[in-house]
């Protein structure tokens, strides 16, 4: 666990291990984490019963399209979120991706999901979180989805949007908690224009809140010292920072620290998944 963490974050950061120690129950012996320990792996697709619906979003600057992933028949109530990927990723595009496979994790912890698809580079902040904003409230009103547990996972520069989201202000549903995934701080560093500070950000997530943050020693966009710095400033609430190990940014069992691997499609990481798990837990 990082020394300098504040004593309320270190608390409650939850590590690699920790999640892994949900997960360890599996028979099968691989992946496993850096200890040796067998890690599930992540799920590759919906659970019986799932489904994916394909539905569109209307939102200020016009409609966006999305994927719906949820139920066949509703029971109960349950936290559900909005999967934003990263500027110029398509997350409903046949070839699948990250935000495909978070949507299939959510869902087999019992969580409906809405991913809408990232607009092209160029796009900016002010109507990505407009988007994001409209998403939320579109599923909110949504069958089976818990009002009171509305959560929003950021994926890269979709971490900006995650958090400006659960901080501002604003007409939309509260977001109860978020998760910044391997999230892109720096403005310079993005392709999505106007995009504030992700530190400055996190500053005014909701109080008390479960979120969850994570890097990867692995990741070449993200580096986990930068990420360190707002978990720091992630006060009055609970930042449940995970520092994973042989994951990269495209969130696949990948040391290679090679773009050119970015469309390999391997394994999603187990531990990043087990770690999910455990936040859902605690909304």
């Amino acid at each position: 666990m990082p020394r300098n963490l504040p004593a309320h974050a270190r608390a409650l950061t939850v590590t690699a291990a920790a999640c892994v120690a949900l997960a360890a129950c599996s028979s099968t012996p691989h992946p496993v984490d850096s200890s040796g320990t067998p890690v599930t792996p992540a799920p590759t697709a919906l659970p019986s019963g799932w489904l994916e619906t394909d539905v569109t979003v209307p939102t200020p600057s016009g409609s966006v399209a999305g994927v719906y992933v949820h139920p066949s028949e509703s029971s109960g109530s349950h936290p559900a979120a909005v999967i934003l990927g990263p500027t110029g990723g398509d997350p409903g595009g046949a070839d699948g991706g990250a935000e495909v496979e978070l949507s299939v994790i959510l869902a087999h912890d019992g969580s409906p999901s809405l991913r809408i698809d990232a607009p092209a580079a160029g796009a900016t902040y002010a109507a990505r979180l407009a988007q994001a904003s409209a998403a939320v409230s579109d599923l909110a009103g949504r069958p089976g989805v818990d009002r009171r547990r509305l959560l929003v996972m950021g994926h890269g520069d979709g971490a900006a949007v995650a958090a400006g989201l659960a901080a501002r202000p604003s007409g939309a549903p509260v977001i109860h908690g978020v998760a910044l995934v391997e999230p892109v701080l720096a403005p310079a560093a993005t392709v999505l224009s106007g995009v504030p500070d992700v530190v400055t950000l996190a500053t005014g997530l909701p109080p008390g809140s479960q979120n969850l943050i994570s890097c990867s020693d692995a990741d070449i966009e993200v580096h986990c010292d930068d990420v360190q710095s707002a978990v720091d400033v992630m006060a009055g609430t609970h930042p449940n920072f995970v520092r994973l190990s042989g994951m990269s940014f495209a969130l696949e069992d990948d040391s290679s620290k090679s773009r050119d691997s970015y469309t390999a499609r391997l394994p999603f990481s187990a531990t990043l998944a087990a770690s999910i798990g455990t936040w859902l837990t605690m909304q």
